[in-house]
C-alpha cells in the first residue's frame, strides 16, 4: 500500500514514479519492469522444470533431497546489473554449520548462508568469464515477455539436473564433500 506525502501542496506516494525509475536506469540499476518480466519468466519456465525433477521450495530458493545430502539452488537477479545467475551447493541432511557454529536446519539453509567457496555458480564450469565470477544471464536490452522466456530457457541448458550426480562434477569442494557423505553411509 502506497503512503502518500504532501510537500508544498503536491501529493507524492512512495510508489516508484517514472522520474525515479528513469534516474535508476541512468545509474545502471535494473528496471522494475524488466526485473518483473524476468521473475515471471522464471516462474513460468524454470520453476516447473525444477519441480518436475524433485526440487521443492519457492522462487528464488529450491532444495532437493538425495540419499545422503541435500542439493540447494538459488536464482539471483542482481540489483545493479541487468543479469541473473544461479548458485548451487550441497549440504548434509542434518543441516549446515555456519561460521559462528550455529546449525541451520536443512529445510532452512539457503545458498547465501554458505561460504563463497562452498557455492557453485551454475555454468561457470562450462563458460569462462573474464571477471571469473561465473555464468550470468544478461537481461539488458530485453523488452518482451518472449525474450525473457527465451533467456529462462537458455538458463535451463546449464542445469543438468536430470542426472542425479550432476552437481558432483561442479567443483572440487563438492567432489570432496560428496565423498565424505558417501563414507558416512558405509
Amino acid at each position: 500500500m502506497a503512503h502518500a506525502t504532501r510537500i508544498k501542496g503536491v501529493s507524492y506516494t512512495n510508489a516508484m514514479t517514472s522520474a525515479v525509475q528513469k534516474g535508476r536506469e541512468r545509474m545502471g540499476c535494473i528496471t522494475l519492469g524488466n526485473r518483473q518480466m524476468m521473475i515471471q519468466a522464471m516462474k513460468t519456465i524454470l520453476v516447473p522444470y525444477l519441480r518436475a525433477h524433485g526440487f521443492k521450495g519457492s522462487y528464488p530458493h529450491f532444495r532437493r533431497k538425495q540419499d545422503s545430502f541435500q542439493e540447494i539452488l538459488m536464482i539471483y537477479i542482481t540489483k545493479y546489473n541487468e543479469d541473473f545467475y544461479m548458485e548451487t551447493s550441497i549440504v548434509p541432511l542434518t543441516g549446515y554449520v555456519d561460521l559462528e557454529g550455529n546449525t541451520i536446519l536443512p529445510n532452512k539453509v539457503k545458498v547465501y548462508d554458505l561460504k563463497a567457496d562452498e557455492r557453485f555458480v551454475v555454468g561457470s564450469d562450462l563458460v569462462e568469464m573474464p571477471d571469473g565470477d561465473g555464468k550470468s544471464f544478461v537481461l539488458k536490452g530485453l523488452t518482451t515477455e518472449q525474450e525473457h522466456e527465451d533467456l529462462a530457457k537458455d538458463a535451463l541448458t546449464y542445469l543438468n539436473i536430470e542426472d542425479p550426480s550432476w552437481i558432483k562434477s561442479t567443483v572440487a569442494w563438492h567432489r570432496v564433500l560428496y565423498r565424505s557423505f558417501d563414507e558416512e553411509k558405509e
